[in-house]
């Protein structure tokens, strides 16, 4: 099936090689992106204005996104598209997760993670951390993790109880995985900060990551079928 993606296009998006991976689901992939425009405030360039709008994709992205950029009736919008069956890809970042407005928000209830009050820092990772597997999952299940993928810095987040984290971080959840109501969501606390050795390989350059990457996204549309053998 065609995965037809909206991307909305904050800070790092490009590091993390988001347009990248999602080319790799097929040739006839679809991915239209909403651009941020920066200010006094985020503002989301485009952002469908009606829930039928929204539900012509079946995975959307945030990357970087500040969520009180977001009205309300766009947060219950973007809330009930995953209640009803979408798929929906969370990165961190300087404006996302904890550091945007999450506690609280009607986003927080549909998230597999809580995160803390106010603007707390990153979790720093001196010197990098390697990534590891933690629960077994098809997404993760041909990842090399022998490689040692590096990682500087994390989003503080608590996994809900029902939650999966499938990687994690000097022991901090670095991607978790979960569900709300008929849609799937998964959250990439790691970000793509930090200077790495020349022996260090950080996880946004990882050879693994970009299949990683479109694999999360065909798991969070639901589309189970190419994980059959």
């Amino acid at each position: 099936h065609p995965l037809t993606g909206l991307l909305v296009a904050g800070a790092l998006y490009d590091y993390y090689r988001i347009v990248d991976a999602h080319h790799l689901s097929g040739y006839d992939m679809k991915l239209r992106m909403v651009p941020i425009r920066k200010g006094r405030s985020q503002v989301y360039v485009g952002f469908p204005e009606t829930a039928r709008d929204l539900f012509d994709h079946n995975v959307i992205y945030l990357c970087g996104a500040d969520l009180t950029a977001l009205t309300l009736r766009q947060k219950h919008m973007l809330a009930e598209y995953v209640r009803r069956g979408g798929g929906l890809v969370v990165f961190g970042g300087h404006k996302a997760l904890d550091r945007a407005g999450l506690r609280g928000s009607l986003l927080e209830e549909v998230l597999p993670v809580t995160g803390g009050e106010g603007i707390p820092p990153l979790a720093a990772l001196p010197g990098g951390v390697p990534l590891a597997r933690a629960a077994a999952h098809p997404v993760t299940q041909f990842a090399d993790f022998d490689a040692s993928p590096v990682c500087f810095y994390v989003h503080d987040l608590q996994p809900r109880a029902e939650a999966q984290t499938l990687i994690t971080v000097g022991g901090k959840p670095g991607l978790v995985v979960g569900h709300c109501g008929k849609g799937r969501v998964v959250v990439i606390g790691m970000t793509c900060f930090g200077a790495p050795a020349e022996s260090q390989i950080p996880f946004w350059q990882w050879d693994s990551w970009l299949l990683l990457l479109r694999d999360l996204a065909w798991w969070a549309a639901g589309q189970d079928e190419h994980f059959v053998e």
